[in-house]
């Protein structure tokens, strides 16, 4: 009902330790004394159905309790509405990997 927004906020609180570290790399890698060479970016969406997410579904009753993020209740609740919306065509989920290439000269 809310589009997404809440249950975004709760998966990124719970999914990730450090979620501005890549934005923050270049600086890091560079205060570190390392020469970034490239990047790359793999972004992954499944639009409609789960594919690649569809494993992260029934993870989710278990993780997001287990970090804190909401009771068991809620993470079923909230498992079982994303699983309906997948079988309902209705699904959304995307998530970028990135990688770093970098060199420390010398």
């Amino acid at each position: 009902p809310d589009g997404g927004e809440a249950s975004d906020r709760v998966l990124q609180r719970a999914g990730a330790a450090h979620p501005r570290v890549m934005r923050a790399m270049p600086r890091l890698l560079a205060d570190a004394g390392y020469r970034l060479l490239g990047m790359r970016s793999y972004p992954v969406t499944d639009i409609g159905r789960a594919d690649f997410f569809r494993s992260a579904l029934s993870s989710l009753a278990g993780q997001l309790p287990a970090t804190g993020a909401m009771s068991a209740r809620q993470a079923a609740d909230l498992a079982e509405r994303l699983r309906r919306a997948s079988e309902g065509n209705r699904f959304f989920g995307a998530m970028t990997f990135y990688t770093y290439i970098a060199v420390r000269p010398g």
